[in-house]
């Protein structure tokens, strides 16, 4: 029974860290080349295509760190986990 646990705690994981990914590659590609041109799109546009992004990159990077620790731990606090992270964003981002 604790190999399935630590089997859906690796595939959890590896599918957040796949997120992770996928955001930092987006700032990469496109954030930071779009603020470099200023003539090409305005702040405010900006604003409205990546609201937040920032901010759920930096958050998704705290996860990440506590599910790595919890893979090698023996601790079962994946829902406290996930619990933490809901009290974060309720208070953290701005919502359209």
């Amino acid at each position: 029974m604790l190999w399935r646990r630590e089997r859906a705690l690796l595939k959890l994981l590896l599918c957040e860290e796949d997120l992770l990914n996928s955001i930092l590659a987006g700032k990469e590609h496109f954030i930071i080349p779009l603020r470099k041109q200023y003539n090409l799109i305005t702040s405010a546009e900006m604003d409205i295509l990546f609201i937040n992004i920032e901010e759920v990159g930096y958050v998704h990077e705290k996860h990440v760190q506590h599910l790595r620790q919890l893979t090698q731990g023996t601790e079962d606090n994946v829902g406290r986990l996930y619990q933490k992270q809901v009290r974060i964003k309720d208070y953290k981002f701005k919502f359209l």
